[in-house]
This record gives C-alpha cells, structure tokens and sequence, in this order.
C-alpha cells in the first residue's frame, strides 16, 4: 500500500482511485500471489493490515481495538492522539504547567 500511496501522489488524480485499486491488488496478492487460502484464518489476516490505511478514522479504529482488548496504556495514548489528528497538535501536559 505504500508503494501505491507514493505513485498516487506521484499521478494526482490516481488518488481517487486508490480506495478500489489498493483493495484489488491487496486481495490478489494474498489469495494468487501468497496461496493462503486454506491456511488458519484465510487471507483475510494479512489483507486487513494492508487496507487498514484506507479507513477513515484508522487511528481511533485501532485504539478502540486495543482498549477492547485490554491494552489500556497504548489505547488511551492512540485515543488522544487520534483526538488531535485534524489539528496536527499534540497536547503535551508537564506538572505544574499550566493547561489552557
């Protein structure tokens, strides 16, 4: 997904396209190209990370996933930082700092 993220940009309009595009090269590789059709969970264990770039809000997905399973610390820490994606801000909180 990488790969096509930067021939994308590269392209301009192509980036409309990469939702459709990355999903079907994705998919073709893990079911042709890897042959893990019979193996434990399918394909679709290594399409998901592949394609997890390409939904909106990936970051707070993941963060509710691991807070979901117990993974408290990383969870909360990707929640706030999801929080403040749109901004590109981070809050940074020192004791003793004043907060605005």
């Amino acid at each position: 997904m990488g790969v096509m993220f930067i021939a994308a940009d590269r392209a301009g309009g192509a980036r409309v396209l990469l939702p459709i595009a990355g999903t079907l090269v994705v998919a073709i590789i893990a079911f042709e190209a890897l042959h893990v059709q019979d193996a434990q969970g399918g394909p679709v264990l290594l399409m998901i990370p592949g394609l997890f770039v390409l939904i909106p809000g990936d970051l707070l997905c993941a963060a509710t996933a691991e807070i979901a399973v117990g993974q408290f610390t990383p969870g909360a820490v990707r929640l706030e930082l999801g929080r403040h994606a749109d901004t590109h801000t981070v809050p940074v909180s020192v004791e003793g700092a004043a907060h605005p």
